[in-house]
């Protein structure tokens, strides 16, 4: 009984080499290459790689890759086989496509518009044109092969130099025939400059109320819009006149906008109290401009001016009329009383009553020549004073023209 162990390992030795030979072996590759091999939920490695010690039987295989969807297949192995499975990962890819830009969707031209997007695809391009919409025709529909990341993003930075103003029409197409559509609008520096004071005044007038509309609240409202115009790099001017009718003097001048430089030599008008871009009316473009706010000021000062001796002078007339009134009244009762008297007494033999009665009227006839004598004096003063608060309101006018430009006319 002594060689019994040897008997016992040999057997052992003969079972190991037998299920050697009973397992079986799996090659597994995949493309695009370095997925995550699961057998049967056991992670074995990553594609190409091979799996030994299979049992005969059926296995679920799994692949996963971060950029496709989970692929899965029942390997079925034999007794000692040696399989082989390469899986196109793109089998179970959904294609889809994204499109975007960054901004609000109105470019200027010359500037880069960033267009990005994300685009699910085997293939790592997607196809970006661009077309025009509208505009003059010249521009020719171009097409870009824009490269996708790991990660199914994208991003393409469009040159504009050669684009005219206008709407356009970005595609980003899959090779499978996926596609998404966006509008983006170029403009000129015009049509840019026009948006940006656009958004200027009607961002003011949403944040500042006023409770009376006159023309030193409009002035105030006009000169808080030209600096933040000014501040932007864009050319602007103050400009006052009376957007109800034409041909009136600087002195009339009942409002106050601006005038924004919008291209060379043109001017946008600016409803400042409104808070709108005005279109169409030649009102806005006729009356006077000042280029600094230092300028404008200082009309404004004069305006004040003016506009208090224009009241004086309306007081110094009323004063005047009224007593022109009373001189005429005056004068005409004198003129009645001298009449009187000489159909009465000039001329005839008067008796004592009749006498004493006419060196009575006589008394009041220089009295009241004294009284008209008064009076005349008071409108020759009147008069000077009149004379003196237009002179003054002359001398205003002409340092307030010296001030403003005289636009449109």
């Amino acid at each position: 009984m002594k060689p019994l162990p040897l008997l016992l390992l040999t057997i052992g030795l003969i079972l190991t080499a037998g299920c050697s030979a009973l397992s079986g072996t799996l090659e597994v590759d995949s493309d695009p290459p370095d997925a995550a091999v699961y057998l049967d939920g056991e992670y074995r490695g990553n594609t190409p790689c091979t799996v030994r010690d299979l049992d005969a039987g059926s296995h679920m295989l799994e692949l996963r890759h971060e950029r496709y969807p989970a692929w899965q297949t029942e390997v079925e192995m034999k007794l000692g086989e040696e399989a082989g499975v390469i899986a196109d990962l793109a089998e179970n890819l959904v294609p889809e496509v994204a499109l975007a830009c960054e901004g609000s969707g109105d470019h200027l031209r010359g500037e880069e518009i960033v267009v990005t997007g994300h685009a699910v695809t085997p293939w790592k391009q997607v196809n970006l044109s661009v077309e025009a919409i509208d505009g003059d025709g010249s521009f020719a529909p171009r097409s870009y092969q824009v490269e996708v990341d790991d990660e199914y993003n994208f991003e393409y930075r469009l040159p504009t130099d050669s684009m005219p103003g206008g709407r356009y029409r970005l595609s980003a197409r899959l090779g499978t025939g996926e596609t998404e559509n966006l509008t983006v609008t170029v403009l000129t520096e015009g049509e840019a400059n026009v948006a940006v004071v656009r958004e200027i005044v009607e961002t003011y007038r949403e944040t500042h109320t006023y409770s009376d509309a006159d023309f030193f609240v409009c002035a105030d409202m006009a000169l808080d819009v030209w600096n933040m115009i000014e501040t932007r790099g864009i050319g602007a001017k103050i400009a006052i006149g009376d957007v109800e009718r034409t041909g009136e003097e600087l002195p009339e001048a009942d409002h106050a906008w601006v005038l924004a430089e919008t291209s060379p030599g043109v001017w946008t008008a600016l409803e400042t109290t409104g808070g709108f871009v005005v279109v169409d009316d030649e009102q806005y473009l006729e009356g006077w401009s000042f280029d600094t706010p230092r300028a404008f000021k200082e009309y404004i000062d004069l305006s004040n001016r003016y506009n208090a001796a224009t009241e004086n002078y309306k007081d110094t007339e009323r004063r005047y009329n009224r007593k022109v009134e009373e001189y005429n009244n005056e004068a005409e009762y004198l003129e009645y009383l001298v009449d009187s008297y000489n159909d009465r007494y000039v001329g005839r033999s008067l008796t004592s009553v009749e006498y004493r009665t006419a060196q009575d009227m006589k008394k009041s006839i220089d009295e009241m020549k004294i009284d008209v004598a008064e009076l005349n004096g008071e409108l020759g003063q009147l008069s000077r004073e009149l004379e003196g608060v237009e002179q003054d309101m002359e001398a205003l006018e002409r340092q307030m023209r010296r001030l403003a430009e005289r636009i449109g006319r």
